[in-house]
């Protein structure tokens, strides 16, 4: 039985004839075409080849509900697409338009470990993933404080600063009065001091410089290093107060205004700031004005754990700034203007209005305005809100300093002696102080589980210090 035998011809893997013939005739029909069948058709073409690069992923932070990623490659293709898990499950797909991006993780859970990992993508398909990176979430700190009230003085006595050691060490100045019923001291039935210092069972006055001279700002390093600004600087190195007085140095001019602000990492990286936008610097030997660009009054002043950012905050009520105020950063050595506001009040949603104080966390300085918590970002120069006014619960006091022991435990003192505090979640605040005595807050300093905020009863018949330690 015949039979009809159908062939192929193949080149390059495309049919090029078919040819149809009977069962005898193909002996001889293949041979004329066999070498044309071997050489024509060359060997499969590889596999296409991956991608020549690495994906990677970094944690660049983490806080008690959010993560902050950092996901990039070695190229910087147009467009490339990631996917993102964590703990092992898919939370994200996106595309990229540069070699890197950034990406918020929220609604995370305080005091919890994550961990993620990045898939480079391409047509769904991972074609590289990054190693593993951990975040560890913060947890929340405790609202729960109770408070001692001291007073200091009597009639005319008034603090300006404070700053905490430990519980049972602690600094104020400003200017102390008590009685001197035989005018053995000056004549005038009065006895002046402008510090004090805790020792843990009581307040003991000290006198810095002559009488009459008020303290205005205090900063501690050591037992034996301790800097006080009076207008001019005092600094007890265990011995004695040493007196530098910027004027009489040729430091400061007479147009300049004395210095009331301390702050450093060391006695050898030490800034003084003050009235007219004076700003002094220290370096372990020398004294130098540093020019910060404004005349307004500098009310507070603050930096990073290694000294490489430092700002200062100020506002003025009367005189020819009346009504300004000024946010500074200290960069490459120079000061430069972070935000200039020459209205107390906010009559928009990107305006400032009063800056009050400043506090530096670890990628950021908050300033406290009349607008709200701000935040600028010191690698970026980025500038935004982190809290509104009402978020935090402030929209009708006037906060006088803020400080935190991190993002999760921030700290804010009230002109009238109420406190707020953030735990990471939530703003709460206490109007307990406030309701019960009439206190003029002038400062504060907030350590570990211990706040202490400074200032003067409003009819002046005492200095008050508030000691508030947190219970758990």
């Amino acid at each position: 039985m015949s039979r009809i035998v159908f062939y192929r011809i193949m080149v390059n893997h495309k049919l090029i004839k078919k040819i149809i013939f009977h069962p005898r005739q193909a002996a001889f029909f293949l041979l004329p075409f066999s070498f044309l069948l071997i050489t024509a058709c060359p060997d499969p073409p590889e596999e296409i080849p991956k991608r020549d690069t690495s994906i990677n992923l970094e944690v660049l932070s983490a806080f008690t509900t959010t993560a902050r990623l950092h996901i990039s490659v070695e190229d910087t293709t147009a467009e490339w697409t990631f996917g993102l898990k964590r703990n092992g499950e898919d939370i994200l797909t996106a595309t990229v338009f540069n070699n890197d991006t950034t990406f918020v993780d929220n609604a995370l859970t305080p005091s919890t470990q994550y961990t993620y990992q990045a898939q480079w993508m391409e047509d769904g398909i991972a074609l590289d993933s990054s190693l593993d990176a951990i975040a560890i979430t913060m947890d929340t700190t405790s609202h729960n404080f109770v408070w001692e009230i001291d007073t200091l003085g009597d009639s005319g006595s008034y603090l300006n600063d404070v700053a905490i050691v430990d519980e049972n060490n602690i600094w104020v100045v400003g200017m102390i009065k008590i009685p001197d019923p035989d005018s053995s001291f000056n004549g005038t039935g009065w006895e002046s001091f402008n510090a004090a210092h805790w020792d843990g069972t009581e307040w003991k006055y000290q006198l810095i410089g002559q009488p009459g001279v008020i303290g205005d700002g205090v900063h501690y390093f050591a037992e034996n290093d301790i800097w006080v600004a009076t207008g001019i600087i005092y600094h007890w190195n265990g011995e004695e107060w040493e007196r530098f007085h910027l004027y009489n140095m040729g430091v400061l001019g007479a147009n300049d205004g004395g210095v009331t602000e301390i702050w450093g990492t060391s006695s050898s990286n030490i800034y003084f700031a003050g009235r007219k936008g004076s700003i002094v610097h220290y370096d372990g030997s020398e004294f130098t004005k540093m020019e910060s660009g404004t005349e307004v009054d500098l009310e507070d002043i603050d930096g990073t754990e290694d000294g490489e950012h430092v700002f200062a905050t100020g506002y003025e009520q009367t005189g020819t700034w009346a009504g300004h105020s000024i946010a500074l950063a200290l960069e490459d050595g120079q000061w430069v203007t972070v935000r200039h506001e020459d209205s107390f009040t906010p009559f928009g949603v990107s305006d400032w209005g009063l800056i009050s104080s400043v506090w530096s966390g670890e990628d950021e300085a908050y300033f406290m305005t009349y607008a709200g918590l701000k935040y600028y970002d010191y690698t970026t120069g980025e500038t935004g809100i982190k809290y509104t006014m009402w978020e935090m619960g402030t929209s009708t006091d006037h906060i006088v300093n803020i400080k935190g022991n991190d993002v999760n435990d921030i700290f804010l003192i009230g002109r009238l002696g109420g406190y707020y505090h953030f735990n990471g979640i939530q703003w709460y605040k206490n109007n307990e102080i406030e309701n019960n005595i009439s206190v003029y807050t002038t400062s504060m300093d907030y350590k570990d589980n211990i706040y202490v905020s400074v200032g003067w009863e409003i009819s002046f018949e005492h200095a008050y210090i508030i000691r508030g330690y947190r219970l758990n």
